[in-house]
This record gives structure tokens, sequence and C-alpha cells, in this order.
């Protein structure tokens, strides 16, 4: 998150970047909670089976949007890091002769 933020200078990314990882917070800590709270009831033995263990909540993850946009961010600095400027491939006129 904070390499998306540091390598973009668009404002509404870098908001979105802070909602998006606001809100993939949340859903791990709820994601964690359910967890915690599914082997608290095995451990006290509150069910006779397995069926009976309640699904666990989706596991959290960054919209699609999201995902996009961090990867055309990412991929677009990779490529301008590679440029070399020709000038520095270039000999200088002292070392030619």
């Amino acid at each position: 998150m904070h390499r998306l933020v540091v390598n973009t200078e668009n404002e509404e990314t870098k908001q979105m970047a802070e909602v998006e990882m606001r809100r993939f917070e949340k859903k791990a800590t709820e994601y964690i909670s359910a967890v915690e709270n599914r082997l608290a009831m095995i451990q006290y033995k509150q069910f006779d089976n397995a069926e009976e263990i309640p699904e666990l909540p989706e596991f959290p993850v960054f919209s699609q949007e999201f995902r996009s946009i961090f990867e055309n961010i990412m991929k677009s600095r990779e490529k301008s890091a590679r440029v070399v400027p020709v000038f520095s491939l270039m000999k200088s006129p002292q070392s030619l002769k």
C-alpha cells in the first residue's frame, strides 16, 4: 500500500488507497475474530461433529478495481525505472580518442 502512495501523484488514487486499506483492515479484523471464535467453540466442544461448525466469512481481499489500479501504477513505475537515458550509454568525446 505504501508503495502505491509513494509511486503516484494522483490524490484521488491516494485517497482510494487509504479507504481500501481501512476496509481491508476492518474485514481482516472480523475474519480473525471469526477464526478465534470458531477455535474457542471447538476447544470447548460445542459441536458433536465438524459439519456443525459455522463457516468462516470470506477471506478479506482488496477490491478488483483497486488491484487493477495498483498493478497498472506499479508496472508503469517499473518500466520507467528500467529506462536508461541514452546519453549515459554513449561514450564521451574524450573516451573516443
